[in-house]
């Protein structure tokens, strides 16, 4: 499917979410928005789960954290301050805070 037929079925959050995601230097963002998208209804509206769905999408901790901060800004909902230092962490290190 050309890029151009699939934004074109995109709804108005989800050419939103594209827009945001297009500013990082995210591989295959149409991709990234169509799996994210097609998680549970309030994936957008839910820090915990967008963390984890961009997890699922192989986003670097970097690029995670500063697609959450921006996209929850914009939208007005705030971001628990432990989450955002959770999701900048790579694996190695996620894995020793939790122990």
């Amino acid at each position: 499917m050309a890029e151009e037929d699939r934004a074109a079925q995109y709804t108005d959050i989800q050419l939103q979410f594209l827009e945001l995601v297009k500013k990082y230097p995210v591989k295959n963002p149409e991709t990234v928005v169509d799996y994210i998208t097609s998680q549970e209804g309030t994936v957008l509206e839910d820090p915990e789960k967008l963390a984890v769905a961009l997890s699922e999408c192989e986003i670097t901790p970097v690029r995670r954290r500063q697609i959450l901060k921006h996209w929850f800004a914009e939208k007005g909902i705030e971001v628990a301050p432990e989450l955002l230092r959770r999701v900048a962490l790579p694996p190695e290190r996620k894995r020793e805070v939790e122990e």
